[in-house]
């Protein structure tokens, strides 16, 4: 993602965007059916462009090997200055470790990384987003806990997340945070200070990075997950910390209900400890302020931070690391 000061979107030269994409799409279709389609178009869903520098496009794909002209979805990611082929990496083998959907958990299938037009793509997640789902909002939620609890139980490899990666996050979130309220940020690096000596990581396991409910998709019989772009290995409360983190970003900001959220966070905890997950409640309020910084340090990105709310913010920090 963009910060501030990034000059904007490189020119994207027209001819190479469409190269690239169409050989990708080609290449993902060959992928589901085990050989390259005999007809083949595609086009951006109606209303959407042809490509953006932060955010995610459908391209609608039309194909034809065998008698019928089939449909498909497929979704394109484009953000700059992230890991797409961490996430690709890691969606490959997290689908190799059985997170593929015949026991009702899956990760989105990655068609591949395309760093000359800064994306990636990606299937797309059947059912709502969980942050979407208004209904039995207690059973969603569990089963996105099911989903985490079972992903900290498995055996896969990853780059091993250490306290100077964190502390890189953490400069970035107290350089955008500063930008947008400069009086504050002897505080952010004090808060900075007190977070790395109380980190001291202590257990490793497979660690999606970004969990939270807008990367989490309910179907009848399937959740889906998508936004791998910071996996890793690291502590599982890093993952309880970002889903918790989320949840009151969206009902401070107004955009959901602080009962919703602490409802949807009791009955995602229950799943997660359910499914033998084993994150500790004492070390969540730690990750939960992490994760609060990298979300406000977003809205600053994005120049939504007011700076009159930065002060309470800081404060709900200051008490999570205290906690």
């Amino acid at each position: 993602m963009r910060d501030l000061h990034d000059p904007g979107p490189r020119p994207m030269d027209i001819g190479l965007l469409r190269a690239t994409l169409d050989r990708g799409l080609r290449a993902a279709i060959a992928t589901r059916i085990g050989r390259a389609p005999r007809l083949f178009d595609w086009q951006p869903r109606d209303g959407m462009p042809l490509w953006c520098a932060d955010g995610a496009i459908t391209y609608d794909v039309i194909w034809q090997h065998d008698a019928d002209a089939r449909r498909d979805a497929i979704i394109g990611v484009f953000e700059s200055n992230v890991q797409h082929s961490r996430a690709h990496a890691a969606c490959r083998a997290l689908r190799r470790a059985g997170f593929d959907g015949r026991r009702g958990l899956a990760v989105v299938e990655s068609y591949g990384a395309f760093p000359t037009i800064e994306g990636r793509l990606q299937s797309l997640a059947p059912g709502p987003r969980l942050d979407e789902i208004d209904t039995d909002v207690e059973v969603a939620a569990q089963r996105a806990g099911l989903w985490l609890g079972a992903l900290h139980r498995t055996d896969v490899g990853g780059s091993l997340l250490g306290a100077r990666d964190i502390g890189a996050d953490l400069d970035t979130a107290v350089s955008r945070i500063s930008r947008a309220a400069p009086e504050w940020r002897g505080r952010l690096l004090e808060l900075r200070t007190a977070i790395l000596a109380r980190l001291g990581l202590q257990r490793a396991v497979p660690s999606h990075g970004r969990f939270a409910p807008e990367h989490v998709y309910v179907s009848p019989g399937m959740v889906t997950v998508d936004g791998l772009t910071a996996f890793g290995l690291c502590e599982p409360e890093r993952d309880l910390g970002s889903f918790i983190a989320a949840g009151l970003v969206c009902a401070m900001r107004g955009g959901c209900e602080l009962g919703l959220v602490a409802c949807r966070n009791r009955s995602f905890l229950d799943g997660y400890h359910a499914a033998g997950g084993n994150g500790t409640v004492g070390r969540v309020s730690l990750w939960t302020t992490i994760a609060l910084l990298a979300r406000v340090s977003d809205l600053a990105r994005l120049n939504l931070l007011a700076p009159s709310h930065v002060p309470g913010w800081l404060n709900l920090c200051a008490r999570g690391v205290a906690a």
